[in-house]
């Protein structure tokens, strides 16, 4: 019959896999325009597009930040994103963007993504969908909070209401890259961290791992004095 600590220290063991192991995918902010004014621009020079927000007012509908204020709350927005290649258009607008986005208040950030990530959609759509995952791509998150920032990470911004500003329909292409646009916008960041719980430190899994090794040993030595 085994032991009152082996069981024990296999319990520990199994709920420090688990610990370790478990993850889900949890959004770690989400905002939307406190207004419906189309502050997200699109200017296309030539055969380049940069994508820019400047000091947007949004609202942040969910924040995973420990310690971070109740939701909803009010913040600033800032994107600067710029095309790295040409536009594709089969079988829909794609367009790759290398860029910077924070949510900020003053001086706390909430959130700074740095990305590689793709824009696209339909031709002709007054929608778009600016997106970067890693992997396959790259997304760093930055903020003075304590959030999930395992992999993989994931941003998505929604563009809609959008204007072309060109002369054409909606979302087009020109000289191989996105043309001119204004748009509305709303957005999700998500990261991994374990299940209904902040990744664990180092020095937990250590204590934790200690504490089950010296249970096992413990009931090993009282199994060898019962048979001496």
């Amino acid at each position: 019959m085994r032991s009152f600590p082996r069981l024990t220290a296999i319990a520990m063991c199994l709920s420090l896999f688990g610990l370790i192991q478990s993850a889900q995918a949890d959004n770690i902010l989400v905002f939307g325009q406190s207004n419906n004014t189309q502050f997200f621009v699109a200017t296309r020079a030539g055969s380049s597009t940069t994508l820019k927000g400047t000091n947007i007012d949004v609202t942040v509908t969910q924040f995973a930040g420990v310690g971070g204020p109740s939701t909803p709350f009010a913040a600033v927005l800032n994107l600067n994103a710029v095309s790295s290649g040409p536009a594709g258009t089969v079988p829909f607008i794609s367009q790759p963007y290398d860029g910077t986005i924070s949510i900020t208040s003053g001086t706390t950030n909430y959130l700074t993504a740095v990305f590689s990530g793709v824009t696209f959609g339909q031709q002709s759509a007054s929608s778009a969908s600016l997106q970067s995952s890693q992997p396959p791509s790259t997304i760093i998150f930055t903020s003075d909070f304590v959030l999930p920032n395992d992999l993989p990470r994931a941003m998505a911004l929604s563009f809609t209401n959008l204007t072309n500003t060109e002369g054409g329909i909606g979302l087009q292409v020109v000289s191989d890259t996105i043309a001119s646009f204004k748009a509305n916008g709303s957005g999700t960041f998500s990261a991994e961290q374990g299940a209904g719980q902040e990744v664990p430190e180092p020095a937990t899994i250590v204590m934790a791992s200690m504490g089950g090794l010296a249970l096992i040993g413990l009931g090993w030595r009282r199994r060898k004095i019962a048979t001496a």
